[in-house]
């Protein structure tokens, strides 16, 4: 198979460069008839090394490399990938992007089980950096006060508002 050191070294040859640059100026039909002679480029760089990136050459891989690949369904995931905002096109804004708090405790169990800082302190330390101020901000956008609520810095008819006062009326809403 193809293992991170061709990928890496058909990456170096330009090969990912030049897929993700047709994919986003081609139409799906431009693509679909691109697509075999970046395919025959692909084998012949796998046959040859011409450009000197492999470690060396694959001609076994160059003859077993399926002649669809890579996948029209695949580009397609890759290039446009499935967000919550795509997938749900009666998202709108911010406020609603997120529904459900975030579970702190089966989420720092998560991180003690799946990642090497999984340990308490470093545990408190990666989400007092990374995830309290996001949920800080998940709070202030859901938050009933009369206070500023965050979202309504999003609106347009808040942008006539001076920044001074927005980030005044932003900090009352925090003491």
């Amino acid at each position: 198979g193809m293992g991170i050191k061709i990928a890496m070294g058909l990456a170096q040859a330009g090969f990912g460069t030049s897929l993700g640059n047709v994919i986003r100026m081609y139409s799906p039909m431009q693509l679909e008839s691109f697509l075999p002679g970046w395919h025959k480029s692909l084998v012949d760089e796998l046959w040859t090394n011409k450009s000197g990136r492999l470690p060396h050459k694959y001609p076994q891989l160059s003859k077993t490399l399926p002649t669809r690949f890579p996948e029209m369904t695949i580009l397609e995931l890759y290039s446009n990938p499935l967000t919550s905002e795509r997938y749900d096109q009666s998202l709108q804004g911010f406020a609603t992007l997120w529904t459900k708090a975030a579970d702190i405790g089966k989420l720092s169990h998560f991180c003690e089980l799946y990642f090497d800082w999984g340990h308490e302190h470093t545990i408190l330390e990666k989400f007092r950096t990374l995830l309290w101020p996001g949920i800080l901000i998940q709070g202030l956008m859901k938050s009933p006060s009369p206070c500023l609520n965050v979202s309504e810095l999003l609106t347009p008819q808040y942008d006539n508002i001076d920044s001074t006062l927005r980030i005044q009326q932003f900090k009352n809403c925090l003491l």
